[in-house]
């Protein structure tokens, strides 16, 4: 779908019609639209209080890698 919207947006640019500006805005709704799906579809299969250990995890592991290149 993002090449579809490059192309749109290309064509907005050059060609300030109403109908490239609606072409361009339905398809930026409906990519809009697969995005909130997939990330409601994400937040559904993931276990938050892992995620959370593991960023927390991660946090702690590249701060002490940034102290340590201070050093």
């Amino acid at each position: 779908m993002t090449p579809q919207i490059i192309n749109a947006g290309k064509i907005r640019l050059h060609n300030d019609s109403d109908s490239a500006n609606q072409h361009f805005e339905n398809l930026r709704r409906e990519f809009a639209d697969a995005l909130a799906r997939l990330r409601s579809h994400v937040d559904d299969a993931i276990d938050t209080a892992e995620f959370v250990r593991a960023s927390e995890q991660a946090m702690r592991r590249y701060t002490g890698r940034c102290e340590d290149a201070i050093r």
